[in-house]
């Protein structure tokens, strides 16, 4: 699912710049498999639930190797577009303040994100505030208001409803299909 959102947003992007569509696609999909790891997880919330395990812990456990994987895939997509020019130009005509002045744009999501943690994990020690469908459904909230306060109407509801029930039917499919073959084992 990550995958596809970045391929409808990115790949389009890369491409009107002049980046390699290999390169591209490639950028893209490694770049959706941290969505795995790092909070939050749907899919460690279905091994979660799978493997019958704490979803707080597995997804707290999963966020130090997404950002060393991140780190890593950043590291080697820089490498093979400076060692290999044809992948693409290099982006320039950003400075500092452009960057900066584009930040704030990032902390919504980062926001969200840390609303997430914050209710699975309490950072000041003690018991979690809340649970792992708590912190999540007051995740899926903030990005609802979030979505209405950046002009979302009926329409793009519509829509954001559809994928999420096709999503949610697959991912269940799968549970049931698992955990049936579990079962039969």
């Amino acid at each position: 699912a990550t995958s596809a959102v970045f391929a409808r947003i990115a790949i389009p992007e890369m491409l009107k710049i002049g980046y390699d569509k290999r390169f591209a696609a490639g950028v893209v999909a490694a770049g959706g498999t941290l969505a795995s790891l790092i909070p939050p997880s749907a899919i460690l919330v279905i091994y979660a639930i799978i493997v019958e395990q704490d979803v707080g812990k597995l997804l707290l456990a999963g966020f130090v190797p997404g950002m060393v994987s991140a780190c890593i895939y950043a590291l080697l997509i820089v490498a093979m577009a400076l060692a290999l020019p044809r992948f693409g130009p290099a982006v320039r005509g950003f400075g500092w303040g452009e960057r900066l002045r584009a930040l704030p744009k990032a902390l919504p999501i980062l926001f969200v994100v840390w609303t997430i943690v914050f209710f699975v994990y309490n950072p000041f020690g003690g018991d979690a505030w809340g649970t792992p469908t708590e912190g999540g459904a007051i995740g899926a909230f903030v990005v609802f208001l979030m979505a209405l306060a950046h002009g979302m109407r009926w329409p793009q509801f519509k829509d954001a409803l559809l994928e999420t029930a096709k999503l949610s039917a697959m991912i269940f499919t799968i549970i049931w299909g698992v955990l049936i073959y579990v079962r039969l084992d």
